[in-house]
């Protein structure tokens, strides 16, 4: 993962900065594994809404680009 994500930052972050970054993703992703979540069972209403959620925050970051 470090080397793909390394790989892609690259052109865009160098030096000391690139290093940081990395060890924070690298943290991110460590943390989401030492978590236990517990997946509840949904209704539809409530999958439809979540997924409408997701996507307006999906549109609402490509057009903060």
């Amino acid at each position: 993962m470090r080397q793909i994500v390394s790989a892609n930052l690259n052109p865009h972050i160098d030096g000391e900065q690139l290093t940081n970054q990395l060890l924070v993703m690298e943290t991110m992703f460590n943390a989401s594994w030492s978590n236990n979540v517990q997946v509840k069972s949904l209704s539809k209403g409530q999958v439809k809404r979540k997924f409408g959620k997701l996507i307006i925050g999906k549109t609402t970051g490509y057009a903060a680009r």
